[in-house]
C-alpha cells in the first residue's frame, strides 16, 4: 500500500505502524510526545478500496457543506490516514450539474 498524493509516495512500511489496544492499525511517527489528541498523531489507517471508507468520504464531504477536494483530504487527514486518497476524494465528491432552465 502506498500514499499516493502528488510526487509524494509513501510506503506503509516505512511509517512505523502499530495496533493500538481496540486493535486498530494506527500510524507511529515523531509526534509521540505531542500535546495534539491521540488522533490526531497516530492516525487511524483505513482502506481506500473498501466501500464502507467510500462512505465516510461521501459524508465527510457532506457534512462539510461540499467543499472541493482539497478541504476534504485536508479534514479527513485530521483523524485518518488513506491510501491514495486524493483518487478517492475526487471519484467521491464529483458533484453533478444540475438541468440549467428553459429560457
Amino acid at each position: 500500500m502506498e500514499q499516493q498524493d502528488g510526487a509524494a509516495s509513501i510506503s506503509l512500511k516505512t511509517l512505523q505502524t502499530f495496533i493500538d489496544k481496540p486493535r486498530f492499525l494506527r500510524l507511529g511517527g515523531r509526534l509521540k510526545k505531542s500535546t495534539l489528541h491521540y488522533q490526531k498523531v497516530h492516525q487511524m489507517i483505513l482502506p481506500s478500496n473498501h466501500h464502507f471508507i467510500k462512505l465516510v468520504v461521501s459524508a465527510e464531504h457532506i457534512s462539510l457543506h461540499q467543499p472541493g477536494p482539497q478541504i476534504v483530504k485536508a479534514s479527513l487527514r485530521e483523524g485518518y490516514w488513506i491510501p491514495r486518497i486524493r483518487l478517492l476524494v475526487k471519484t467521491a465528491t464529483q458533484q453533478l450539474m444540475g438541468e440549467l432552465p428553459s429560457t
